[in-house]
């Protein structure tokens, strides 16, 4: 148990629910006097747990930290891989269709070369009376 004389006055003391209490010194004797919650200012706080101190990791939780870790970044490693691949594969597979779509582009344009000088040749032969 705590005793009153440890706590500096002022102090604000609350059991956790709804009770709490200021440590006041009255003519040299420390007491707690009852507050009201609805007087006390509402004051946010964040609680955080402390840091681990280096006595209390032990090396097999470094070693399997380290070792989720190590799996971690080759599972990433081997994502940006797959995935590079993967755009790699695209960029060629485009590339082939776009040399194809060439290819049928000047085929296509042959073609229609040919038939113009064929047809212009037979029109050519034609006389007219």
């Amino acid at each position: 148990m705590i005793s009153l004389d440890s706590i500096a006055p002022g102090t604000i003391i609350s059991d956790g629910g709804s009770n709490s209490f200021e440590l006041v010194i009255e003519n040299g004797i420390r007491k707690l006097v009852p507050l009201m919650l609805s007087s006390m200012p509402i004051i946010k706080t964040e609680t955080a747990s402390p840091p681990a101190s280096p006595a209390s990791v032990s090396s097999e939780d470094l070693s399997k930290k380290l070792a989720q870790n190590r799996k971690a970044s080759k599972r990433y490693r081997d994502k940006k891989k797959a995935d590079e691949k993967k755009l790699i594969e695209d960029v060629e597979r485009l590339e082939k269709e776009k040399h194809r779509q060439e290819l049928m582009l000047e085929r296509k344009k042959a073609k229609k070369e040919l038939l113009l000088s064929l047809i212009s040749q037979k029109f050519s032969r034609v006389v007219y009376n």
